[in-house]
């Protein structure tokens, strides 16, 4: 709860390094309410930007094994204000995906994507990626409340990645 002060509170936030340690945060304001109504209403908001990955290929003959997703240049650290619902992102820093990330909404104009994967036939590793970046400079912004999903598109040759990014918003809760 924020303290009764003539101006709105701005909250320091910083993400958890581990995603299973990342927790979903939202706001409400109730503005105007008198003692006189019998009930405050609120209405929660989800004020971060959830990402996720997935991998997929056109290739049937070979099997790909993501060892290592990560996200560089992004900010871990941000400052909310209740005043206009905006964040102000940290320094820039690493953070290793290891399920859903509950992320700060900032500009993505020096984050990468960096994968690290091995091409097997059958039980043979015929090629092992390391540390692949992918730019995120010209996918937009993420924006708060917003639900991400970049799709990694893995080459037959294990040489090159692409990816398509979709935006959502959060539905309910299960989503």
């Amino acid at each position: 709860a924020a303290e009764s002060t003539a101006s709105y509170p701005k909250i320091n936030y910083t993400v958890a390094d581990l995603a299973a340690n990342q927790n979903d945060f939202v706001v409400a304001q109730a503005l105007n309410q008198t003692q006189a109504n019998p009930k405050v209403t609120f209405a929660f908001i989800h004020v971060l930007t959830q990402v996720n990955f997935s991998a997929k290929t056109a290739n049937t003959d070979l099997t790909y094994n993501v060892t290592s997703v990560k996200l560089t240049g992004i900010s871990k650290t941000g400052t909310y204000n209740f005043a206009d619902a905006s964040w102000e992102a940290g320094s820039p820093t690493d953070l290793q995906k290891n399920g859903a990330l509950m992320l700060i909404p900032q500009s993505l104009t020096s984050a990468n994507i960096v994968i690290s994967y091995n091409v097997l036939k059958g039980d043979n590793v015929i090629k092992k990626v390391t540390d692949e970046s992918i730019s995120l400079a010209t996918t937009g912004n993420w924006e708060a409340g917003k639900k991400i999903r970049y799709t990694l598109d893995l080459t037959a040759t294990g040489t090159t990645v692409s990816f398509d990014a979709t935006v959502g918003p959060w539905g309910t809760e299960t989503d």
